[in-house]
């Protein structure tokens, strides 16, 4: 089993999501950033998350933690859009 190492923050926004990959022990810290799909969110999240571990060469369980977080809703209060 792959020791966790590395420490990943998403955060979907309207136009863009973006991902933050950090290692916790060298403290090495990558960026990625990915077309948001307004009708379903998720593609972004798993395209990004999968293009970035394959990027730095490592798997998914080598995740110590995930922290996930929109302005989807934000947003959409703003520009008075939903319900």
């Amino acid at each position: 089993m792959t020791k966790p190492t590395h420490s990943l923050s998403i955060d979907i926004g309207g136009t863009f999501t973006d991902f933050t990959l950090l290692n916790i022990e060298s403290g090495e810290l990558n960026v990625h950033k990915v077309l948001t799909d307004p009708e379903n969110p998720t593609t972004a999240l798993m395209r990004g998350v999968s293009e970035l571990i394959e990027t730095v060469g490592i798997t998914a369980s080598a995740l110590q933690v995930v922290v996930h977080s929109t302005t989807l809703a934000t947003n959409a209060i703003i520009e008075r859009k939903g319900a």
